[in-house]
């Protein structure tokens, strides 16, 4: 009887590649922007006081702010961070689409060190950050 010849075997089909990972989706844009900031000794009427970029244990430091496209009823928050860490968290209105804001922080002993201080929307955008180092 002559030789067959078999048909070779077909091949498994590919098992389907796995989904790519999808990427985060991106923080909803904040319709709050801040277009004036920094960190001072103080706050006179509408103006910051005092602005640096070095303080000394005892100096009570002001973080100001100047939020635009607000509606009554949003708020921002003033982060404050020591080496990273959170400090306290200040939650604070806006009253209107132009608003001015301030907290301030006194830096007692232990206060040594880089501090950042951050504007956040509710969705906890950065919109504006001060940095500072606060010595002996």
């Amino acid at each position: 009887e002559p030789a067959r010849e078999e048909p070779a075997p077909r091949p498994e089909p590919e098992p389907p590649a796995p989904a790519a990972p999808q990427p985060a989706p991106p923080a909803v844009p904040s319709r709050l922007t801040v277009t004036e900031y920094g960190v001072g000794t103080g706050v006179e009427g509408q103006h910051l006081l005092g602005e640096s970029d070095r303080f000394r244990v005892g100096t009570k430091v002001w973080f100001w702010t100047r939020v635009r496209g607000g509606r009554p009823g949003d708020a921002i928050e003033h982060v404050w961070l020591h080496e990273g860490r959170n400090m306290g968290t200040i939650r604070l209105a806006v009253g209107s689409a132009d608003w001015r804001t301030r907290s301030v922080k006194t830096m007692y002993d232990g206060s040594a060190g880089r501090w950042t201080v951050e504007a956040r929307d509710r969705a906890g955008n950065v919109l504006a950050r001060s940095t500072f180092v606060c010595v002996r």
